[in-house]
């Protein structure tokens, strides 16, 4: 897979004075082993070092320079690779189910409190945000934030980059099915540009009122006028709750990294993992 693309970030030309530098797609490598396998930076290099006479690595990592390069790998670079694992979904027309879940940043799953003054207190952690393909269960998108950052703004988002996964994939949506933490009149126009119905699901107090968004009208007053069908279509959010359940299976409840950017790498390369496994099993 990395062996098609360049290198995630520059380093210093060959030749030059000094310690010759990691390769970069050697430090990628290493995360990946370390966000696999929810080994510590100290195991991920007694490990590679152990499997490195199989000839998977020429040259092992410190534990050290593994941590100081992280935070050199783009998101975006990264972001490329999860949208590569979509082009098996050429010319098809799929159902995108969205959801968020939260990742501890404690050993032991606990949220670590944060006093931000005498009467509120915030419960800090890493919140994921995904897009999932009902019919492949791959992963088409993933943006982690904070975790008390709301679902809204972070669905606008997966939207855009669902458009420029499109553009290069060539599949089509035919349905986006999300929970209530994403109803909003721009969410229903936005899902519909893209050529889907949304199936969103609606808070008890929602009217068809919809001002100059008639996408979000439509939407409701079908939810409303045929209640069961809405239903058989909402209950496939089950796929992607079990998607989630599968990835805190696989890959542990937790995020080890402190640093902010760290905690982003070592989320995005679970998806990765994810999907090209998928395309393994395919």
């Amino acid at each position: 897979m990395l062996d098609k693309r360049p290198e995630p970030y520059p380093v210093r030309p060959e030749g030059t004075v000094g310690r010759p530098p990691t390769p970069p797609k050697t430090i990628l490598i290493a995360v990946m082993f370390k966000v696999l396998l929810e080994l510590s930076y100290l195991d991920t290099e007694s490990f590679l070092r152990w499997v490195s006479n199989n000839g998977l690595l020429v040259d092992v990592p410190a534990a050290s320079t593994i941590q100081q390069h992280v935070r050199e790998i783009p998101q975006e670079y990264l972001y490329a690779l999860l949208m590569e694992s979509a082009a098996v979904l050429k010319g098809n027309e799929i159902t995108i189910l969205m959801d968020a879940t939260g990742l501890s940043t404690e050993q032991y799953g606990r949220w670590r409190s944060a006093r931000t003054s005498s009467r509120k207190i915030k419960r800090r952690f890493v919140k994921l945000h995904i897009s999932v393909a009902l019919e492949t269960k791959m992963i088409l998108v993933g943006i982690p934030s904070k975790g008390w950052k709301g679902d809204h703004q972070f669905g606008l988002r997966m939207l855009d980059h669902l458009r420029r996964t499109m553009r290069r994939s060539g599949f089509e949506v035919e349905r986006v099915i999300a929970d209530a933490g994403y109803l909003s009149r721009v969410m229903a126009t936005e899902i519909e540009t893209l050529g889907g119905e949304p199936s969103i699901r609606l808070k008890s107090n929602t009217t068809a009122k919809a001002g100059s968004h008639p996408a979000y009208r439509r939407m409701v007053l079908r939810a409303k006028r045929d209640p069961d069908e809405f239903q058989k279509m909402y209950c496939y959010r089950v796929v992607i709750e079990g998607i989630i359940s599968a990835l805190k299976s696989l890959f542990g409840h937790r995020v080890a990294s402190r640093k902010r950017h760290n905690q982003d790498v070592e989320i995005l390369c679970r998806l990765i993992l994810w999907n090209y496994g998928r395309l393994e099993l395919a």
